[in-house]
């Protein structure tokens, strides 16, 4: 007897390596891959399922540059997302809310946070908790963490800059409800339900093989 496991091929490379190729992403850019990461959180929220590990390196691209999110190991599913409480230290440091580290009990706005964490590193190319420069210490940004301070990166300026200070509140109960991050400013003229549909065109098309070829190669590297 064999179990197989047929999953989704994506052959577009993660969002990681499209932010590493230049350190950073336009304004533009990031607007859109953050509206799909949105859109995908709505989603699960609206299951009862708190991701808690939101990442650059779990979200990957389509072969035409849409987003996906992968890797579910700390999703939880609550009774009543709305009311209900989780309690376990996960995720990744950096990128995890001060209320998961705390012990303390949190909600769905831990993925609220992650999100604004996101915009951080799309735009300046570090998460508000590690210097540009240093190899990043998660003892270290995991204090900074609790501390509350944040170092926003200077060209995270107007909308995108206000829209993080929303999302990066210590109150998980005063961010912004996903209803309202696509309400902000930062989003304007963007059409919500034709992104829903995948009728926008992302900005950037992968630079990859077809699914035919690619698993060719894949084939011939084994």
């Amino acid at each position: 007897m064999y179990l197989y496991i047929i999953i989704e091929f994506l052959s577009g490379g993660e969002l990681f390596g499209l932010i590493r190729q230049n350190g950073f992403m336009c304004e533009d850019d990031c607007k859109f891959y953050i509206a799909e990461i949105v859109l995908a959180i709505e989603s699960l929220h609206s299951l009862g399922i708190i991701y808690r590990d939101l990442k650059p390196e779990n979200i990957l691209l389509d072969k035409n540059g849409h987003i996906k999110l992968i890797d579910f190991g700390f999703a939880k599913k609550l009774k009543n997302i709305r009311k209900d409480h989780a309690y376990t230290n996960c995720g990744t440091p950096g990128f995890c809310a001060p209320e998961v580290m705390l012990d303390a009990g949190y909600t769905y706005k831990a993925d609220i946070w992650s999100i604004g964490i996101l915009i951080c590193e799309m735009i300046g190319g570090f998460t508000p908790f590690e210097d540009k420069y240093e190899a990043g210490n998660p003892t270290v940004i995991m204090e900074k963490c609790r501390s509350g301070k944040l170092n926003l990166p200077k060209n995270l300026k107007g909308n995108a800059r206000d829209l993080v200070k929303s999302l990066l509140t210590d109150n998980q109960e005063a961010r912004l409800e996903i209803s309202q991050i696509k309400e902000h400013k930062f989003f304007k003229g963007l059409n919500w339900a034709l992104l829903k549909k995948r009728y926008i065109d992302p900005p950037h098309l992968p630079d990859c093989y077809s699914d035919y070829e690619s698993s060719l190669r894949v084939n011939q590297l084994n």
